[in-house]
């Protein structure tokens, strides 16, 4: 299981965009996640028939995540993405998720280059579900979104996917 967790939804941004200047071995570094976000992608998109347009222009965790997945995924490991929001994190601002549908719209957001209706698609809705993305040999690929409200002093949780919790 890969988790990526979120407090506020600054965290869920774009994030800046890799440069390509530095030394050489960070060119070469560069050159490689490329060429390895890009394979996953296609393959991805190949497999799945859901919309995969990942590349170093897209954002940088969601690219990366998905192309990890895929590489566990390709050497027989069963993976799950998950993406997890914790919802009403007062201590993180005014920027904190209100509630689990919050997180939803966030990560769902960052998939794409914005609302606008013709935006490129970096990793289609289609995503976030409890089915499979994928099967190869038998091994199973998802990617789902969860949402969890914690109390920090007590160490108990309140809620998972906005559901109380006893």
């Amino acid at each position: 299981m890969l988790v990526e967790a979120k407090a506020h939804k600054g965290e869920l941004s774009r994030g800046k965009k890799t440069k390509s200047t530095g030394s050489d071995k960070s060119k070469e570094n560069r050159t490689k996640i490329e060429k390895a976000i890009k394979e996953a992608s296609k393959k991805l998109h190949k497999l799945s028939k859901l919309e995969f347009n990942l590349d170093l222009d897209s954002p940088y965790q969601l690219s990366n995540r998905f192309a990890w997945s895929w590489k566990l995924a390709n050497l027989n490991i069963p993976i799950v993405l998950m993406y997890l929001g914790f919802i009403k994190a007062y201590e993180m601002g005014k920027d904190y998720f209100p509630d689990h549908r919050s997180v939803e719209i966030c990560v769902k957001d960052i998939c794409k280059e914005s609302r606008k209706p013709n935006a490129k698609v970096y990793v289609s809705e289609d995503v976030w579900s409890n089915d499979a993305i994928l099967t190869l040999d038998g091994i199973g690929m998802y990617s789902i979104i969860r949402s969890m409200e914690l109390n920090i002093p007590k160490a108990e949780v309140k809620s998972i996917n906005g559901i109380a919790w006893a």
